[in-house]
């Protein structure tokens, strides 16, 4: 025999449950929401692509070693198939909702191999590690060129265990070299926002998580300058292109 003394305590319980079904529910929804849209473009070089140097390695014997006595090509502009502009970097200059985002689980990571630097240009975020590595068998010096940041300037040995760093203001193209190998060359961007990426081998750039709004997107390329445009980013995929 039922209790009908129960009923109203059960028939509250179940409301609850409905409820907070639905609040979570309506989370999930308002999450999916406002992870923005995906902005995805090109950039191309129009005309012919400059001739790229050969690096005069003599100054190490061990790096000619590491390409089996090869001419090695200058990396400052690597222009792939339909005039696509590889390691440009595109970023929201501005726009972007003042906010705290959610860090990268890994640190960024910024080697030395084959006597040059992998990648030459990367982005991360402030406050974010940066791991130094060393994978050549040759000594290397590690030297940056911020304005905002903290520089640092060091040695660092084969087989020796990675250098780590933290830059904790945003702050654009950061230069780094080796004093040692002097035509080794990257550039680090250290970011407020994750609303970057750098060109792949085509050209091509996918920026993700965009919220609706307007923005004004800038590039960075070493040699081919820079650009800005401004776009208008809704709730479908947008597309945003660059000519050089």
């Amino acid at each position: 025999m039922i209790d009908l003394a129960l009923r109203p305590a059960r028939l509250c319980a179940l409301a609850a449950l409905v409820i907070l079904v639905a609040s979570l529910d309506a989370r999930a929804e308002s999450k999916d929401a406002s992870s923005g849209a995906k902005l995805t473009g090109k950039v191309v070089l129009e005309g012919p692509p400059p001739e790229p140097r050969v690096i005069n390695m003599s100054k190490d014997p061990k790096c000619i070693e590491l390409h089996d006595g090869k001419e090695v090509l200058d990396e400052a502009v690597l222009i792939g198939k339909d005039g696509g502009v590889k390691n440009a970097f595109v970023y929201v200059r501005r726009g972007a909702p003042k906010q705290d985002y959610p860090m990268p689980d890994e640190p960024a990571v910024l080697d030395q191999t084959h006597c040059a630097y992998r990648p030459r240009v990367m982005g991360m975020r402030v406050g974010q590690q940066l791991l130094v590595k060393n994978s050549d068998p040759v000594t290397h010096n590690v030297r940056s060129f911020p304005i905002f940041n903290r520089p640092f300037n060091y040695g660092q040995p084969a087989d020796s265990e990675p250098r780590d760093r933290v830059f904790d203001r945003a702050e654009r193209e950061i230069e780094v070299q080796c004093d040692i190998h002097p035509w080794m060359h990257a550039f680090i961007f250290v970011m407020d926002h994750p609303f970057y990426c750098v060109t792949q081998e085509d050209g091509t750039y996918e920026i993700d998580g965009l919220p609706p709004g307007e923005y004004t997107l800038a590039l960075w390329h070493e040699k081919l300058g820079k650009q800005q445009q401004k776009i208008v980013i809704g709730e479908k995929p947008a597309e945003l292109n660059f000519t050089y």
